[in-house]
């Protein structure tokens, strides 16, 4: 796809002097992951507590949930319809392939990945038939906050997504609470690994991470891509961590 007006004209509008600017999002990262973390950065916004250190691993016990919805109609100011996209990839997952147990899941099974319809059955099969990971689930409003709560009970979650803070404003509306022990947005969080002083849509995100897609803009294949691409930025910061001239720049202490 090419890049729209609105993205460039976002791309333009920032200056050169934030390239590469750390984002607390990286830095949890670095936690999260256990590749930096002890990482001295200042960071208010980032709990002291972000989960126990799994077994063997630097891993800590979380469970990352993108969330992406598109689709939105309104009927009388109120959210009518609309579709969203969940992706679930739990720390403890990446820790059996880590070990290497036996009860440990094919890399392409990693991630859990839905797309929830909540609106009429023509609605529903309103791009619901290019969702890549499985067939569409049509529901109501309040299914999908009970299959959310399931989702994320008991679990300290991650919750992760592509420029926050629209989905944030519409789980708002629809009156869905995640209770997220933090918050990652991909734009932020790429900003030092790529050394980035523009935002990077999905698309262009994917494509510098060579990571395969194709029907983007449908929810639940969004929300399988965010959290692709923020693998990616993991791995792509903790390879600067290797170099020890970038030590400093990035406050780790090794």
């Amino acid at each position: 796809m090419e890049t729209t007006t609105q993205e460039a004209s976002t791309q333009e509008l920032d200056v050169a002097p934030n390239k590469g600017l750390l984002r607390d999002e990286t830095i949890a990262l670095r936690r999260l992951f256990g590749y930096c973390d002890n990482d001295t950065s200042p960071s208010p916004s980032i709990p002291d507590f972000l989960g126990i250190k799994l077994r063997k691993t630097g891993l800590r016990d979380v469970r990352f949930l993108s969330v992406d919805i598109d689709a939105l109609q309104y009927k009388e100011q109120v959210i009518h319809q609309a579709h969203i996209g969940v992706s679930l990839l739990d720390t403890r997952i990446l820790q059996t392939s880590i070990i290497g147990s036996s009860n440990a899941r094919p890399e392409t099974q990693m991630i859990e990945s839905h797309h929830f319809v909540v609106g009429s059955p023509k609605f529903s099969r309103r791009k619901s038939n290019r969702f890549l990971f499985g067939p569409f689930e049509a529901m109501s409003l309040a299914d999908l906050g009970a299959r959310l709560e399931a989702m994320t009970l008991h679990h300290n979650i991650i919750l992760v997504g592509h420029g926050m803070d629209r989905e944030l404003n519409i789980l708002e509306q629809l009156d869905i609470d995640l209770h997220p022990r933090y918050i990652i947005d991909t734009v932020k969080a790429a900003q030092y690994p790529l050394q980035l002083f523009y935002r990077y849509s999905l698309e262009r995100l994917l494509t510098e991470f060579n990571i395969p897609f194709c029907h983007l803009h449908t929810a639940g294949n969004d929300a399988h891509f965010i959290l692709r691409a923020l693998l990616m930025i993991t791995v792509r910061d903790a390879e600067l961590q290797l170099d020890a001239t970038l030590l400093p720049k990035a406050g780790c202490q090794h």
